[in-house]
């Protein structure tokens, strides 16, 4: 997943510069509040990525439990995955631990 790092860096500056005005600082004090809203701002775009990911329907809910069972054991055995293997296996984990719950 890829994040626009500028999106993120413009919502922590305006953060930054409403938490200054509202505090009243001076122009030099403003640095370790940036560094606060910036986490605050990548944790903000993190959350909506993991809900927006949550709200999507997996592309596995199709098979069975026994058809995953097999699928994660074949990509499990591969030698080399690469990261859209790795992507592929943790969705499937994912989906089969949501039916086992």
């Amino acid at each position: 997943m890829t994040f626009n790092r500028a999106e993120i860096f413009r919502l922590a500056w305006v953060w930054a510069k409403q938490e200054a005005w509202s505090r009243r600082l001076p122009k030099g004090g403003a640095r370790a509040m940036f560094a606060a809203c910036l986490r605050k701002a990548w944790a903000f775009h993190k959350d909506a990525a993991a809900r927006a990911r949550a709200a999507m329907p997996s592309a596995f809910a199709s098979l069975s439990v026994a058809a995953l069972q097999t699928a994660v054991a074949v990509e499990e055995a591969c030698d080399r995955l690469g990261w859209a293997g790795i992507e592929r296996l943790s969705e499937m984990r994912r989906e089969l631990y949501s039916r086992a719950a």
